[in-house]
C-alpha cells in the first residue's frame, strides 16, 4: 500500500474527506439539529445527546484520515495506508446500518446521503487497499 498512500491525491482525499467528516462531527456535537436541518432530515430525535455522540464518533473518523498527514513522514504511508483500511470497515458497517435501517422505516429517506456516501467512500478505499496490496506483491 505505500506506492498509493505516497500518491499526492491520496493525501488530498484523506485532507478533504477528513476534513470533512471532522467538521460534520464537531457540528454534530455543538449543533445537532442544525446538521439535520442542512441535512434536509426532517424529525430529529427526541434526545439530542444520541447525535452529539454520534458527532463524537464522525469527528473521530475524520481525525484517523487526518492524523497520519501531520505524522513524521517516515510513518506518514503506513499510518495513511492503515487509515484508509480501517476507515473502509467502519464507512461500510455505518453505511450498510443506515441503509438497512432506512429500509426499514426507521430513519428518514433524507439519511439516504449517508448511506450513498459511506458505501461509496468504502468501496473505492477498499479498491485502493487491494490495488496497494498488489502492487506491493
Amino acid at each position: 500500500m505505500s506506492a498509493i498512500a505516497t500518491a499526492p491525491w491520496v493525501r488530498r482525499y484523506a485532507l478533504l474527506v477528513g476534513g470533512m467528516d471532522t467538521v460534520t462531527g464537531l457540528l454534530l456535537v455543538a449543533s445537532p439539529a442544525l446538521v439535520l436541518r442542512l441535512m434536509l432530515v426532517p424529525e430529529p430525535p427526541a434526545e439530542p445527546v444520541w447525535l452529539r455522540f454520534i458527532g463524537g464518533f464522525v469527528a473521530g473518523v475524520g481525525l484517523t484520515y487526518l492524523h497520519p498527514l501531520v505524522a513524521p513522514a517516515s510513518r506518514r504511508a503506513a499510518l495513511l495506508a492503515a487509515a484508509l483500511e480501517l476507515t473502509a470497515i467502519v464507512r461500510g458497517s455505518v453505511g450498510l446500518v443506515v441503509a438497512v435501517s432506512i429500509a426499514r422505516r426507521a430513519l428518514a429517506p433524507a439519511w439516504l446521503s449517508v448511506a450513498l456516501t459511506d458505501l461509496a467512500l468504502a468501496a473505492f478505499q477498499i479498491a485502493l487497499v487491494r490495488r496497494g496490496a498488489r502492487d506491493a506483491s
